[in-house]
């Protein structure tokens, strides 16, 4: 497992243009950004069991390959997002729930009315641009700027 540790910002589209012509971006990437069309479904049951406990369940695909990740715990400080995050390789787009290890994500998702009624509640396509940042003090971090739009039903929102 891994810990993740982000803070998740909005960016006015009018303003991405000056964002990427950044003195800092110039400054501190080291090569150059990296840009990549993701589609992610994310489940959960019809009366949303894992987001009341705080979990989130997506299938990936990256390329040709398909990722399972489940994520949970942790909490949001500070507004920093930090949660304990499993990924594992699926061979296809619905998740596959032997992948998950975890003793206490094994009791939520061995429950018959959470593995038995799991279903996709939306996804998100967007293209994912990334750049890694470098201090001469060591410091690291990536920056991710994500342009697209989730869909549910017949909605969407940017």
């Amino acid at each position: 497992m891994a810990t993740e540790i982000e803070p998740k910002l909005l960016i006015n589209p009018a303003d991405i243009a000056s964002l990427r012509r950044h003195p800092t971006l110039k400054a501190h990437a080291s090569g150059r950004a990296r840009t990549r069309t993701l589609f992610s479904i994310y489940f959960d049951t019809p009366d949303s069991s894992l987001r009341k406990q705080h979990v989130a369940l997506r299938v990936r695909r990256t390329g040709a390959r398909w990722v399972q990740t489940v994520k949970g715990g942790g909490g949001v400080r500070a507004g920093l997002h930090q949660r304990g995050e499993w990924e594992d390789e699926v061979a296809h787009d619905h998740p596959d729930l032997t992948k998950i290890t975890d003793p206490a994500l094994l009791k939520l998702f061995s429950s018959a009315a959470v593995r038995d009624k799991l279903q996709a509640v939306f996804t998100t396509e967007f293209k994912r641009t990334t750049w890694q940042l470098q201090w001469d003090n060591g410091d690291a971090l990536e920056l991710a700027l994500d342009q697209g739009a989730v869909k549910s039903g017949d909605k969407i929102a940017p």
